[in-house]
């Protein structure tokens, strides 16, 4: 029902769970209301639904903050404390970004086969990263990957935090796919990567031959390959 005029606003509060909810916040209840009352009626409402029903925690949590002089700093610097203390899914990092934040990866041995299929591996990765950065989205089985998705992926989180990472992300390689065939198929190895959300850590395999295929591996094991464990 939604109130509209003097009759349906006092049907609607003078119903049992607006009775309760009138009492619980401290409402007055009237013989009469007017249409007029509404919008404070509703203000009441939320007030105590947001600060008076959790008063006391929240009286608790700032006295803990005076602990270190953190909510010195909080009232002083307001905007850089709603980025510590206030969730925000706003999303700005770069391929550049997330290059600068890479360790340098642990490369095999100065002119090996191996160390050119490591290099050309990092080079999709990044190519990946870029086709990112200046289209917005990476499209694979009529789905979409974005920037976002990629650091989710890798870390768990769908965006940077405040006060940075606890360990830098970084690449591992995985060279057995590269070796190992399907004896009786004779067909490469189709693994994808993986990520650990823990360290930090995105392992590449070494099989593919160029960047569509990696392309399209690294956007379905986005996509596809969530949650713990692989398959």
């Amino acid at each position: 029902m939604r109130a509209v005029n003097d009759s349906t606003l006092n049907m609607l509060l003078r119903s049992d769970p607006m009775l309760n909810l009138l009492m619980t916040c401290g409402i007055p209840v009237k013989p009469t209301f007017c249409l007029q009352d509404r919008d404070n009626i509703i203000k009441r409402i939320c007030l105590h639904n947001a600060v008076l029903q959790v008063n006391a925690e929240i009286l608790q949590l700032k006295e803990g903050l005076k602990l270190y002089g953190l909510l010195e700093m909080l009232v002083k610097y307001p905007k850089d404390g709603q980025l510590i203390m206030c969730y925000n899914d706003k999303f700005e990092m770069t391929s550049g970004d997330f290059l600068q934040q890479l360790k340098q990866p642990v490369f095999s041995p100065e002119g090996s086969n191996i160390k050119m299929r490591e290099v050309d591996t990092l080079a999709y990765y990044t190519q990946f990263l870029e086709d990112l950065e200046s289209s917005g989205v990476v499209c694979v089985d009529g789905k979409s990957v974005s920037m976002k998705d990629v650091l989710s992926f890798l870390t768990g989180a769908p965006c940077y935090p405040v006060t940075g990472w606890p360990t830098s992300p970084s690449v591992k390689f995985k060279h057995d796919c590269f070796e190992r065939q399907i004896p009786l198929e004779n067909q490469p190895c189709h693994c994808y990567p993986t990520a650990s959300t823990c360290t930090f850590i995105l392992t590449l395999p070494l099989h593919y031959k160029s960047y569509d295929s990696f392309q399209t591996a690294f956007a379905k094991a986005i996509l596809y390959c969530k949650g713990f464990g692989q398959v």
